[in-house]
């Protein structure tokens, strides 16, 4: 079973990929709870920090952030300990 961490390490690292480590890792380190490794793993993430950080990274770049924030959870989308945000469903 899927934890939050798992789904927000998985769009953290989509984004590092794109839009480079430091301004991803920069985006979402001022959620509160969540720490983030340099290599884009999540620890401390329940559904409001993966609100948080989809937000964070909507904000950065709107649709094509949610397009592969929804490419990059795709494994996770089916899990049903896992809440989503209504914009990643």
């Amino acid at each position: 079973m899927a934890t939050y961490n798992d789904v927000i390490s998985a769009i953290i690292k989509k984004q590092m990929s794109i839009i480079g480590s430091n301004m991803a890792l920069k985006s979402v380190k001022d959620i509160a709870g969540l720490t983030v490794a340099q290599d884009g793993t999540a620890t401390g993430g329940d559904a409001a920090k993966l609100t948080a950080v989809v937000a964070s990274y909507e904000k950065i770049a709107g649709t094509v952030a949610l397009m592969l924030m929804k490419g990059a959870i795709a494994p996770y989308a089916n899990d049903s300990g896992i809440v989503l945000p209504a914009n990643l469903k």
